[in-house]
């Protein structure tokens, strides 16, 4: 009698489990995929704006990192790709907010775009940290990429893996994502920085010059960066998708760098980065009090000099050389150019379907075009385009978005900035030289606001 009572109650129990209880399995299994939950995206977002800092992130390029140093930070991704304690898993239930259009309304064609991924690459380096605490992601470079994509070791499986189709080799060979396989498209479209396109950047004073609406595409930081997303393709060439990618956080932190290095040469110049926000900056999404939409952060608050002084550093990209050794494991001086190039493999340039050079790539999408023109020919919706975030719902609406007026901060020219009359934005939670830890945990653990 006892046993049969007690086979019962293991049938009611399992019967609950199954029925019950969200799956708990192998993320990398089709059939389990599901689309990630807005709600535990941010209550995600929440715990991680309250979670440690932990030691400051040293960022280097990632083709310089040995194997072992490389192998750190692709065991944590995978490590969130199979943790299932967030639907579908932790690492896509983060990476869906960079596109759900009630979180990025501030993150693309606008200033708000640079101070909007630094918070954003931030916050996914503190979810790695759950997995190794000091952990530091490192960047990609694309302007070390030679013309031939498959004479570049980054398309190989001891680093990036698979460069077309469905990802099959590297360390993120099999993921599935909530709209199925990881696909790429390398080299078909776009192209990766070139070292004018960093020069011409660094040059200018004011974050509205490299930023959209304003900026010319010369020196748009945003625009250098769709050309990359466009470049990898697949999954990575669309707002929506892209950062189901892996190869998302490494591009994006090549462009928090270059942020920095930029905000550098404003300090050089006399520019304070914290108060450097163009009067015309577009949309109301990327006025600087507009919510960012992570916690009860600003978009200003990501141009605050807090991440500068305490949360990373960018180590040197190795562009200039003077032999092999100055290069890494993965690339070669160029003598012609005293430039470190990542074309180390062996291939015969007739058999691969990449163009040889990017006027070829140019003529051969339908005639010739400009490289400034380039990403007009891409699908709608793409990086090629200018992303149009759907509307708000009016429930979203009147919970965050409360955009600031021209009349408040007063016409001006491109470059000037909304605080050039020396008002201190109050999202500036630190300007004294020495931040205590209490300061810290103030800004971290700010109550994040419910969206729903």
């Amino acid at each position: 009698m006892a046993a049969l009572l007690s086979l019962r109650l293991m049938t009611l129990v399992a019967v609950f489990v199954t029925t019950l209880l969200p799956p708990c399995v192998d993320p990398q299994f089709p059939s389990a995929i599901t689309t990630p939950n807005v709600r535990d995206s941010l209550r995600l977002v929440n715990i991680l704006i309250r979670r440690p800092i932990g030691p400051v992130s040293v960022r280097r390029e990632c083709r310089m990192l040995n194997t072992s140093e490389f192998e750190r930070i692709t065991d944590v991704l995978n490590r969130a790709k199979r943790d299932t304690r967030v639907r579908p898993n932790v690492y896509d239930a983060f990476a869906f907010l960079h596109a759900n259009p009630d979180v990025n309304v501030g993150a693309h064609q606008g200033p708000g775009f640079l101070p909007f991924h630094r918070v954003f690459v931030f916050l996914f380096e503190k979810l790695l940290r759950m997995y190794d605490p000091t952990i530091s992601l490192c960047y990609w470079d694309s302007s070390l990429e030679p013309t031939l994509p498959a004479s570049s070791p980054t398309w190989t499986s001891r680093l990036f893996g698979t460069p077309s189709g469905v990802v099959q080799s590297g360390f993120a060979g099999g993921w599935m994502t909530p709209l199925g396989p990881l696909t790429r498209n390398v080299g078909q479209v776009g192209r990766p920085y070139i070292a004018q396109d960093l020069e011409r950047i660094l040059q200018r004073d004011f974050l509205g010059e490299i930023s959209f609406p304003a900026g010319d595409v010369d020196n748009n930081l945003e625009e250098k960066h769709n050309y990359v997303h466009s470049f990898v393709g697949g999954l990575m060439g669309q707002v929506e998708t892209a950062s189901y990618d892996p190869i998302f956080w490494f591009h994006h932190t090549m462009v928090d760098c270059l942020y920095e290095l930029f905000r550098e040469q404003q300090r050089k110049k006399g520019i304070n980065p914290m108060r450097d926000w163009p009067a015309d900056y577009g949309e109301p999404a990327h006025a600087p009090f507009a919510a960012m939409r992570m916690g009860r952060l600003r978009m200003i608050d990501g141009a605050n000099d807090f991440f500068t002084n305490r949360t990373f550093r960018c180590l040197p990209s190795p562009i200039f050389c003077t032999s092999n050794a100055d290069c890494g494991a993965y690339m070669r001086c160029n003598p012609a150019t005293s430039r470190c190039l990542s074309d180390t493999l062996d291939v015969v340039p007739a058999s691969s379907g990449a163009a040889s050079d990017l006027n070829t790539l140019l003529n051969g999408l339908g005639g010739p075009r400009s490289v400034n023109n380039l990403l007009n020919s891409a699908p709608a919706r793409g990086f090629n385009q200018l992303f149009q975030a759907p509307s708000l719902d009016a429930l979203s609406a009147s919970s965050f978005l409360q955009s600031i007026g021209d009349s408040r901060f007063g016409s001006g020219t491109l470059g000037s900035s909304v605080f050039s009359r020396g008002r201190l934005p109050p999202a500036i939670y630190f300007q004294q030289a020495s931040i205590t830890s209490d300061d810290i945990l103030f800004f971290l653990a700010i109550f994040p606001r419910r969206l729903f």
